[in-house]
């Protein structure tokens, strides 16, 4: 597989339904952050402001992963217990609802945060 150089190849290398949930994700990124550039980095839909990660997300066999860096993760830990999370990241897997107004919350924060 050839590794993908933008988010809309990235994108349209996953399942229809994956699909969706990583286009809901964008516009969210995109809605929030409109000012933060979009590439891929890590091999991953990366959204920065400067040289600041706000948001990255990646599309796993079983699940999806949202990577809104350690203090995010660390500040909304008691609203992901029902979700694997590890220092920079979640898991959001498949088979439960993803929680996407966490989401929005944690990249607004992410752009707030000086």
């Amino acid at each position: 597989m050839i590794k993908p150089e933008t988010v809309d190849e990235y994108i349209a290398n996953e399942s229809q339904g994956t699909q969706s949930i990583l286009n809901k994700l964008r516009a969210i990124a995109k809605r929030l952050a409109p000012i933060a550039v979009e590439s891929i980095s890590f091999g991953m839909p990366t959204y920065k402001i400067g040289k600041k990660i706000i948001i990255q997300f990646y599309a796993a066999k079983n699940h999806i992963g949202v990577y809104p860096q350690a203090e995010t993760v660390e500040a909304f830990a008691s609203r992901l217990t029902e979700y694997k999370t590890i220092k920079h990241g979640i898991s959001f897997p498949h088979n439960k609802p993803i929680p996407y107004d966490s989401i929005e919350e944690m990249i607004v924060s992410r752009v707030e945060d000086k």
